[in-house]
């Protein structure tokens, strides 16, 4: 993800190898997202030429806004952002970065109801998003669209 007027084109699948050395801005070694990073960015060949570490989310989002830096985000996070005109989103391929989101919960303490109807609106908001990525990245790999907003219209369509 990028300031908008970046250079990257809104949407457009990148490598990370290709794109030169990059201004990163990475979570802490304490976050689980760190290690996820470091290694693909290792094994796939990007070019690191600054890295900062951020863990405030704002504080992230505000950097990449007002300067030439970049970071990686999960998708699921920049789900508004693909509409608006704040930031570039370019989903990472060949290959694909991916996440996993996990649920910790208590062994000896189930989750009370309220919690529960929670975790099913939360899974229910991934799965919206991750199928409006999916749809996203089809069309971009058919080639069907050229454009950010021809891409959101297919895959509001997609997805309803």
């Amino acid at each position: 993800m990028s300031r908008r007027s970046s250079g990257f084109k809104h949407l457009e699948p990148v490598r990370l190898a290709a794109l030169g050395p990059l201004k990163i801005v990475l979570p802490s070694n304490e976050n689980t997202r760190r290690r996820t990073l470091e290694t693909y960015i290792a094994s796939n060949g990007a070019q690191i030429r600054s890295m900062i570490e951020l863990d405030a989310m704002m504080g992230t989002l505000d950097l990449v806004d007002t300067t030439d830096w970049v970071t990686i985000l999960p998708g699921v996070m920049m789900a508004s952002d693909i509409d608006r005109n704040r930031f570039d989103v370019n989903p990472i391929v060949d290959p694909a970065l991916t996440f996993d989101l996990v649920l910790i919960e208590p062994l000896h303490q189930p989750m009370d109801s309220v919690a529960e109807v929670f975790l099913q609106m939360l899974e229910a908001e991934t799965a919206r998003v991750n199928s409006r990525w999916t749809m996203l990245m089809k069309f971009t790999d058919l080639g069907m669209s050229n454009s950010a907003q021809e891409l959101k219209r297919w895959s509001d369509l997609a997805v309803g």
